[in-house]
């Protein structure tokens, strides 16, 4: 009765390192076929791996070759804009050494650069220069924070 026993578990066991083994086999499918969510769109997707087809609305150019030579003026630009829909920038190769604020209804922007170690958006405030945490950042909202201050 005992080789039975150990027979059947044995086979249990089997089973299921055949269904832990299938199953991580269809999770690593699934990520590497579908990286993105399924709510993101095609044209989307294809902004996120940085398709050559897709369009830029505006261009920043250190070199004045763009439209803009700051990402700042560009987002500026960009919150003039009559329809709210996607609006792609694409930051030249270059270090741009600028703090941007987005204004909270300026929404719906995306940059693409020329590769992450080609386009380099950096700032340089610190607490120690009087700035705060929150406004300390190379990137970030416009509007109005916890202390009303405008940022």
């Amino acid at each position: 009765m005992s080789a039975n026993v150990s027979e059947m578990i044995r086979n249990s066991l089997a089973m299921n390192g055949f269904f832990m083994n299938l199953e991580r086999a269809r999770n690593y499918t699934e990520a590497t076929e579908d990286v993105f969510p399924s709510w993101v769109s095609g044209n989307e997707r294809k902004l996120l791996q940085g398709s050559s087809s897709i369009r830029a609305h505006l261009v920043v150019a250190k070199d004045g070759s763009g439209h803009f030579k700051t990402v700042q003026a560009a987002i500026d630009a960009a919150a003039r804009r009559r329809i709210k829909s996607r609006f792609v920038i694409h930051v030249k190769k270059g270090v741009y050494k600028e703090n941007i604020e987005v204004d909270k209804f300026n929404d719906n922007i995306m940059l693409i650069g020329d590769g992450m170690r080609n386009t380099i958006i950096t700032g340089a405030r610190s607490v120690q220069d009087g700035f705060t945490t929150y406004s300390s950042a190379t990137a970030g909202v416009g509007g109005v924070n916890d202390t009303n201050e405008t940022t």
